[in-house]
């Protein structure tokens, strides 16, 4: 398994734990960011509440306009 989805599922878990996600609201936003930084089409959809979810075994961010899916091998896509 990857690294980005180790850790993104790990925020998962300890998110879930803790009852909300507030404390890692940041650390999504910037992940977001980076990974959305070229395309202008995605920055301008981004809503500002990240939500992670888990879907089946990967793990997925949505940001309100799209959402950002990270699979076990940390391949990364995009979907509006």
């Amino acid at each position: 398994m990857g690294r980005l989805y180790n850790n993104l599922k790990r925020i998962y878990e300890k998110s879930k734990i803790e009852g909300n996600q507030e404390v890692y609201q940041t650390l999504l936003e910037k992940f977001v960011v980076l990974m959305t930084y070229d395309d202008t089409y995605f920055m301008k959809r981004m809503n500002g509440h990240l939500i992670l979810r888990q879907n089946g075994e990967d793990m997925f961010i949505d940001c309100g306009g799209f959402g950002v899916i990270v699979d076990q091998k940390d391949q990364i896509s995009m979907h509006t």
